[in-house]
């Protein structure tokens, strides 16, 4: 939420929409979303995880990097 405020504070009207994507790749769920609502940006948070793991188990970061409907705005996360 505090990516959404930072948005809201440069002029960024905002939509914060939770999904669940219990049934598979979270990266899908928010591609779908985002082409059913016509959504015109995607702003996501991302951490950073070394390479072993991400080769390992993919991620949702690089899911949506490798496939949008909407240009992607990454904010960075502290875990």
């Amino acid at each position: 939420m505090r990516g959404s405020a930072r948005l809201r504070r440069h002029g960024v009207q905002t939509l914060i929409a939770r999904r669940n994507a219990s049934a598979g790749d979270a990266g899908q769920a928010i591609r779908a979303y985002a082409a059913q609502s016509r959504a015109d940006l995607i702003a996501a948070g991302a951490y950073g995880h070394p390479r072993v793991m991400k080769r390992m188990f993919g991620g949702t970061t690089g899911s949506l990097l490798a496939s949008s409907p909407a240009p992607v705005f990454f904010l960075p996360l502290t875990a």
